[in-house]
């Protein structure tokens, strides 16, 4: 019993002096553990479980364009901004009983006695009401990703998911299939007026169907004859 006192002295001291990273998602999800790696594509993140004794490990990988912040004691903060850039900036103390808002494009900022009126929000800068004027401030409501409140609860104000889901969708769009036709060539028909009706290159058209260099953009073309052309599609 004698030595249990200042084993729990040691064990708290090795817990305290062994600071948690913390990692937040685009859906305000939390995730407290050591950070291993972190890269343009993904981040490794060791993601901590349990109590003092008893408690697990276990590695996840995010990808990057999923998580919006990385906090370390050591290294300071970083954001992934609406743009998907890497903002860093450098440790703060967030005071007591402080309210965190998070901003869309990378930020913390301690907050006292927040309010919200007509899109904009208000907070105080210290929980101090000395100079009551210079303390307060306001920030645009579409500025904000996120308020974490000292009793554990968030406000999500903005969804910069929805920017992650434009992304994908820009992405798929992005992606056209091409279509082979096959074209019968029309009198009084030249390279160029058949490129413009299809909205191609003219260079394409030439490769497509090796035209020779004696053909030229604006000869008239054999009628009856079949041509290949590749047409994008959905």
């Amino acid at each position: 019993m004698r030595y249990l006192f200042p084993l729990l002295i040691y064990m708290s001291f090795a817990f305290a002096s062994n600071a948690e990273d913390l990692l937040i998602t685009r859906t305000g999800d939390e995730y407290k553990g050591k950070l291993e790696l972190l890269s343009d594509k993904e981040v490794n993140f060791i993601v901590k479980s349990g109590g003092l004794i008893g408690s697990r490990s276990t590695q996840k990988v995010f990808p990057t364009n999923e998580v919006y912040m990385i906090k370390s004691d050591k290294r300071g903060y970083t954001f992934f901004n609406r743009k998907r850039e890497r903002v860093i900036l450098p440790a703060h103390s967030t005071g007591k009983k402080a309210d965190l808002i998070y901003l869309t494009d990378g930020g913390e900022i301690p907050a006292w006695n927040i309010s919200l009126k007509d899109g904009v929000i208000n907070y105080q800068k210290s929980p101090k009401q000395v100079r009551a004027l210079s303390n307060n401030d306001t920030i645009p409501v579409q500025d904000v990703f996120m308020i974490k409140y000292n009793d554990g609860s968030k406000d999500i104000f903005t969804d910069i998911t929805a920017d992650l889901e434009s992304e994908k969708k820009s992405a798929k769009g992005g992606e056209k299939k091409l279509k082979v036709i096959f074209y019968k060539i029309l009198r009084g028909e030249t390279l160029e007026s058949i490129a413009r009706k299809y909205e191609i290159a003219v260079e394409d058209l030439r490769e497509w169907n090796e035209f020779p260099t004696s053909v030229k953009n604006d000869t008239k073309l054999t009628p009856g004859e079949q041509i290949m052309i590749q047409i994008e599609t959905d």
